[in-house]
């Protein structure tokens, strides 16, 4: 089990300067995920109620030792940003935080830190069990992701990564139209290919721990 724990901490906020009190995590054990949506030990839930802050003053969201983009203060006086494009988040103020950190990014032409800011998004919605708000922010990473194949050349594991996205909104013709034939020298991302082809064809829509499936290929 995780040995880390939440508490509030003083910060200043980079944009405006205002102190404010936010959630951080000590440092401690966390024990390994194996989901297919390939979290690493850093971002488990604990970690992504953490992650970014919400300035109580000016509204702007940041990470610690972010560097304030020379936008920031028009970003956070639009109509886009404050309402966020007019999602309803209710409770989710983390999922809230992730959507408005992935509109600064945006802005700022940083395409990776978009992708993985709407991702994790869902993840903190998946950890809640809301699915709405999970699929809208894993179609908002299939967005990014196009810019990004278009603009740059795609690792592998970000091509694996998106064949969950994919199958977690429903898309599960293109899962086995373009990861039936997946070809890799790294023997996990095939096994994962082929097991993420196995759940579409079963219109499984579901996160899944790998040990649960993977003696389903043997």
């Amino acid at each position: 089990m995780s040995g880390q724990r939440p508490y509030l901490k003083n910060a200043i906020c980079p944009l405006c300067g205002t102190e404010i009190q936010t959630l951080a995590i000590t440092k401690g054990y966390v024990e390994p995920r194996y989901t297919f949506d390939l979290r690493s030990n850093s971002v488990d839930h604990a970690n992504l109620h953490s992650g970014l802050h919400l300035c109580t003053s000016c509204g702007y969201v940041f990470a610690e030792n972010d560097e304030v983009p020379s936008n920031a203060k028009d970003i956070i006086k639009t109509e886009a940003y404050k309402t966020c494009n007019g999602i309803d988040f209710d409770d989710e103020i983390t999922a809230e935080k992730y959507y408005k950190y992935a509109l600064i990014q945006l802005e700022n032409d940083n395409f990776y830190g978009a992708f993985y800011a709407f991702l994790f998004g869902a993840w903190v919605c998946d950890d809640h069990n809301n699915k709405e708000l999970s699929v809208m922010f894993r179609k908002k990473t299939l967005e990014v992701f196009d810019v990004l194949w278009e603009k740059f050349e795609i690792s592998e594991g970000f091509y694996i990564v998106r064949a969950d996205i994919l199958r977690r909104i429903g898309d599960f013709e293109t899962v086995i139209k373009e990861y039936s034939k997946f070809y890799s020298l790294n023997d996990d991302r095939v096994m994962i290919a082929q097991i993420q082809v196995l759940l579409a064809k079963k219109k499984d829509d579901r996160c899944h721990f790998l040990p649960e499936y993977s003696a389903l290929l043997s």
